[in-house]
């Protein structure tokens, strides 16, 4: 049987949006027609140098991207068929909604007639069909984005780029429109690629996720997988919450590691690849999977942890707890119907979780090299009766 070529092809692209920006390093990457993928990662991950190097926006040195089969090598931005938004409209000011888009649709080649069937379309594509008459500049905040998206129906793209488009919008504006343009975007069948930092967004609109760090693809996979099955403490960290807490590998047997956290206590969890026995190492264990109980470790059974409860927090849906082992930090979540039974701060609890929930990771180079190292104390302190006396005064 011949083989399906995918409808965007990736090859060992290399290349950056500009001078300051992360390059993209050999990435490699394949997307079906109607597929959305998600670029997740911090600042310097890449993000935007893979979607400048698509739209065309600046020329890859090396490798390859297909579209619909045929090279994009040459290819002029305003030729390739993509429309990318940002988190609001680049639209004239003082005309109409329907008007700006008219403008764009003309720009692609449409006559008045066809000008005006595509942006009704569009504008009913997002649902805001009484938009079109409203002045640009009287648009509200949670109103930019759904004619951002209609400005880019307009130019009937093949492929969608999203750049951070929840950017502007507070947490309950961002949380009700991505689940508008997921309903939206499914219902269209466009392939889309949404760049962004926060996982709540990838979430919500992608079916597989792409974690970027330093223009490298660390992890692709489906949102759940990434969640449960992390490939590293960076990975975890990228895509929620995560308790990470340092120890060392004592031995790994049967697919589960004995590791002693450096707050003290001994523990077992999931090696990941390049664990070794005596080892530094980190332990990632998600908030919402750990147990809790205001008991003694010894009741709550084999593998619990005494903590004391430093902080409780009621959050409508759930309710956090910080807590300490020894000395480290570590945050609870737990449903709100669960309540807190007992727990308060300055008391005394327990805390439990499967070990199959937690995770073990060898240390990570960059994480080393990022953190903050220890202020030495100088070398030579001369005794107080030999310094300089104060001049002043």
């Amino acid at each position: 049987m011949p083989v399906s070529t995918p409808f965007l092809r990736l090859r060992n692209v290399r290349g950056k949006a500009h001078a300051g920006s992360c390059p993209v390093r050999n990435l490699s990457l394949e997307l079906e027609r109607g597929e959305r993928l998600a670029l997740l990662g911090g600042a310097g991950a890449g993000k935007s140098s893979v979607l400048a190097l698509l739209a065309g926006f600046a020329r890859i040195e090396a490798g390859e991207i297909a579209m619909d089969g045929n090279s994009l090598a040459g290819t002029p931005a305003h030729r390739r068929g993509i429309a990318v938004v940002q988190g609001e409209a680049d639209l004239l000011p003082d005309i109409s909604v329907a008007e700006n888009l008219g403008f764009v649709a003309s720009l692609r080649g449409a006559d008045r007639t066809a000008s005006r069937g595509r942006v009704e379309r569009a504008l009913a594509a997002v649902g805001r069909p009484e938009l079109g008459e409203r002045p640009a500049h009287l648009l509200e905040p949670a109103e930019r984005l759904p004619v951002a998206l209609a400005r880019a129906f307009v130019s009937e793209p093949k492929l969608l780029l999203l750049d951070e488009p929840f950017a502007s919008l507070d947490t309950a504006e961002r949380r009700q429109l991505a689940q508008d343009v997921r309903a939206l975007l499914g219902g269209l069948a466009l392939t889309t690629i949404l760049a962004t930092r926060h996982p709540g967004d990838a979430f919500a609109l992608a079916g597989r996720i792409a974690v970027l760090r330093g223009g490298l693809v660390i992890q692709l996979g489906t949102p759940q997988a990434l969640y449960e099955t992390p490939v590293s403490a960076y990975v975890a960290r990228s895509t929620g919450e995560a308790n990470c807490l340092p120890g060392l590998v004592e031995s790994i047997d049967d697919e589960l590691a004995s590791v002693r956290l450096e707050c003290g206590p001994m523990v077992l969890a999931a090696p990941a690849e390049g664990c070794v026995e005596g080892g530094h190492c980190r332990v990632v264990i998600r908030p919402e999977r750990i147990a809790v109980a205001a008991v003694a470790a010894e009741e709550m059974g084999n593998g619990a942890l005494p903590v004391l409860i430093h902080e409780t927090a009621y959050r409508g849906d759930h309710v956090r707890i910080g807590a300490r082992i020894g000395g480290a930090a570590i945050t609870i979540i737990r449903p709100a119907a669960a309540g807190l039974l007992g727990l308060a701060p300055g008391e005394p609890a327990a805390i439990a979780w499967q070990p199959a929930h937690a995770h073990v990771f060898p240390p990570d180079p960059l994480d080393e090299m990022n953190r903050p190292k220890p202020r030495e104390p100088p070398i030579f302190a001369p005794p107080r009766a030999l310094r300089k006396p104060n001049s002043r005064g």
